[in-house]
């Protein structure tokens, strides 16, 4: 009398099994890819700061890039299209920090880039 003999997989059963454990990884797998940040992102707002600690996010725009542009050397400021995006802002000060460029490893933490300090002299 034998209590348990030796039965076999059906080799179908087998390969049912594999298919559905492979779709699943690669399922899985295209579900982290497509819900995952990428490894960056650059950060095209910039942030005013003045000395008492008030501070203004820029929001990217087509006005503050003619105002404020940048190479690897220089920084340009458009006088005109900043005094503009000053009294949109409602920024009375003349003199403070901007703070541009870098990039986010995840939103809202990452490196920043480039910190100028400016006076900007208003047209009497």
């Amino acid at each position: 009398m034998k209590i348990a003999d030796h039965n076999p997989y059906k080799k179908w059963k087998l390969c049912v099994i594999y298919m559905c454990c492979l779709s699943v990884l690669a399922g899985i797998f295209c579900a982290i890819r497509e819900n995952s940040f990428p490894r960056y992102r650059k950060d095209y707002d910039m942030v005013l700061m003045n000395d008492i600690g008030k501070t203004v996010i820029l929001k990217d725009s087509k006005m503050l890039r003619k105002a404020i542009s940048a190479n690897e050397e220089n920084v340009f400021i458009n006088r005109k299209e900043m005094e503009y995006i000053l009294n949109e802002y409602g920024i009375e000060e003349t003199d403070f920090w901007i703070l541009f460029g870098g990039y986010e490893k995840l939103p809202g933490f990452g490196g920043r880039g480039n910190l100028i300090s400016t006076i900007i002299f208003k047209m009497m």
